[in-house]
């Protein structure tokens, strides 16, 4: 496994930005139109281009996003530089002509502000990068009947070879010009080998001018990344030291592909979904990574702020079992999930059908039970166990006084002993 740093397994929580031109910012008979490549080369500069009028950015404002971001408990966040439809958020001398400084209405550079913000507030700097460019001709394959055929770089060696070249100079302007990177996120390599990505250039290029940045895997090599990104889908994995680092991508938005924002109704998840799906991820030893869409303007729709004061509430009120914890016990010890720091280990209790919840498998002796929001001690007794298998008793807590509560509950579980000792089975 490839280092990582401590930075980032400590943080737990960070914002996803999906926000720049995309192909579905407008609507055709009412539904999105499909961020896909629109014409016989990829998508034509007049699409481009009536995209990014619309486009102004005249809500945003990077202070307010950040204080956002700490409201909600994340720790780093990572916005969208450049996306597949290849419409840079900086000022890039590559291509300048097709970039947010010039098609824009705004014509200031995002990514500066971004980095800048996120600095003030005391939270760590993320950056995603796409593979895909489907403005760029160079990239662009031509139209086989309905479908999109991406280009196969050993027909096109000269356009692919300018395409990677451009891709690798618009790579060396985000890890060169702002600062401090803590994080840079790749997206998209399917359909590609690393050889054909020139993978091992673009990685030379970003820990060359930023030693100690948190890369994802997507470049297609084995090696190529210091954690995994999987989607709207909690690994059933518990972490143990040597284990790769797993960051969890989702959306709030349900049954939905799309990333981004897109105009009108959609169907948000519930609150207390996304707080299981973020408790699912701590415990199992990962981050949760939740993704937000602001609309052209520069605003985050009012229903996401919602869900997401909802779960920063959580985060305040139980940070210590949250950051710079790692995984508790297996889910045969504890079913609800559960984390650990020093000699505590903290039992979330997200389901408490009667007025106990129980757990097993821990030998120590076990000094203090109480709820961690509020700091109440809470009774427990023990039941079971087989001494002479040296196999230890269950620990039943008393919940009853927690019964009209209708949202997780921490419960730190303080026991005796420098080090904790599991029963194997």
């Amino acid at each position: 496994m490839a280092y990582i740093p401590s930075w980032f397994t400590k943080a737990k929580l960070g914002v996803f930005v999906h926000w720049g031109v995309f192909n579905h910012m407008f609507l055709e008979k009412g539904v999105p139109v499909d961020e896909r490549p629109e014409g016989k080369r990829g998508l034509s500069r007049e699409g481009t281009e009536r995209r990014a009028k619309i486009f102004t950015c005249e809500n945003f404002d990077m202070d307010q996003w950040a204080a956002c971001f700490r409201r909600w408990g994340a720790r780093y966040a990572v916005l969208t530089a450049r996306h597949s439809a290849g419409f840079p958020l900086w000022d890039t001398k590559i291509e300048p002509e097709r970039s947010i400084m010039t098609m824009s209405p705004y014509k200031k550079d995002i990514v500066e502000q971004w980095c800048e913000g996120l600095r003030r507030a005391g939270l760590r700097v993320g950056i995603y990068f796409c593979h895909r460019d489907w403005g760029d001709p160079d990239f662009c394959a031509e139209m086989d009947g309905e479908a999109f055929k991406e280009p196969d770089p050993a027909k096109r060696a000269q356009a692919w070879e300018r395409y990677i070249q451009k891709r690798n100079a618009k790579v060396k302007e985000l890890v060169t010009n702002y600062g401090k990177i803590d994080q840079f996120w790749a997206d998209e390599n399917w359909g590609r080998t690393a050889e054909q990505l020139h993978s091992q250039e673009m990685i030379d290029i970003i820990i060359e001018n930023q030693p100690g940045v948190v890369l994802n895997n997507r470049y297609g090599l084995p090696h190529g990344g210091m954690h995994s990104n999987p989607e709207q889908n909690v690994p059933t994995i518990h972490l143990k030291p040597g284990d790769q680092y797993f960051e969890m991508c989702d959306l709030l938005v349900d049954n939905s592909p799309h990333w981004q924002y897109i105009p009108g109704e959609r169907d948000y998840k519930r609150k207390e979904d996304v707080l299981r799906f973020f408790i699912d991820c701590i415990t199992s030893g990962g981050n949760y990574l939740v993704n937000i869409g602001p609309d052209p303007t520069g605003k985050i729709p009012t229903k996401e702020i919602a869900i997401l004061d909802y779960l920063g509430d959580f985060c305040r009120k139980n940070e210590e079992a949250i950051y710079g914890t790692h995984a508790g016990l297996e889910r045969r010890f504890y079913g609800g999930g559960s984390t650990m720091r020093g000699n505590a280990i903290y039992l979330f209790a997200v389901e408490r059908g009667g007025e106990e919840i129980a757990f097993r498998g821990i030998r120590n002796q076990i000094g203090r039970i109480t709820r961690l929001d509020n700091g109440e001690q809470r009774a427990f007794r023990l039941s079971g166990g087989r001494p002479t298998h040296n196999a230890p008793p269950y620990v039943w807590i008393d919940t009853s006084a927690d019964q009209d509560e209708n949202r997780p509950i921490v419960y730190k579980v303080e026991y005796e002993g420098n080090k904790l000792d599991i029963c194997p089975w």
